[in-house]
């Protein structure tokens, strides 16, 4: 797998980096076309501006070959064979995300939460993932919801015809509103936790009162 034109960021040595990488293998754990931003300890200026033909990523440092370092500040240029930079970043995270592409629902879920770590430490975006993460929960979660809702159904109606017609209004309702909050859920307009579970959590609570309390039959 061959990543191509991803952004991340880095936190090591009271220094920010915002590193851009042309092209990078993961699984070789080398790339070439790189470039880094390093930030002064406010975030707002840029110290260095580091260019790399190629580079080799190791578990503490990355190995910059063929460097270009500029200085905003003096204008300056220095062009040097190699350089190190503490840099911790692995791309194992972007290497899975890119084998599953669009559909990380894909993903085993204990792969998923390793994914999640390593890609919000690269400072990825990671609301869908996460979203995705308490969908896969709470769709098995959903398993009690729909037999509470059966009980409900059975009591509310001897017709097995009306019982029918009511079970496909609720499951309807059910997919509606579950696709609503994890759509919000995936563009970070709501928790990841409220998109997985309002669902469940919402029609598990009416049942269950529903079916506890005389007076609401």
């Amino acid at each position: 797998i061959t990543l191509h034109n991803r952004w991340l960021t880095d936190y090591r040595d009271d220094k920010s980096r915002v590193i851009h990488i042309g092209r990078a293998v993961p699984s070789q754990g080398q790339g070439n076309d790189l470039l880094v931003y390093v930030l002064d300890p406010s975030g707002v200026h840029i110290e260095e501006i580091i260019r790399a033909q190629s580079f080799t990523i190791d578990e503490k440092h990355w190995d910059l070959k063929g460097v270009i370092k500029q200085s905003p500040a003096s204008f300056s240029t220095v062009e040097l064979d190699e350089l190190v930079l503490p840099i911790r970043q692995n791309l194992k995270g972007f290497q899975v995300f890119e084998k599953y592409g669009s559909k990380p629902a894909q993903l085993p879920l204990w792969e998923l939460s390793k994914t999640i770590k390593q890609l919000e430490r690269a400072g990825s975006n990671v609301e869908l993932l996460r979203t995705t993460w308490h969908v896969k929960l709470s769709y098995a979660a959903s398993l009690v919801v729909m037999g509470l809702l059966a009980l409900m159904i059975s009591r509310l109606t001897p017709n097995i015809y009306k019982a029918v017609g009511i079970s496909l209004l609720l499951v309807f309702i059910f997919h509606s509103v579950n696709t609503f909050c994890v759509t919000l859920g995936e563009r970070g307009l709501i928790s990841p936790v409220v998109a997985g579970w309002f669902t469940d959590v919402l029609l598990f609570v009416l049942s269950l009162l529903w079916l506890s309390v005389p007076w609401l039959r």
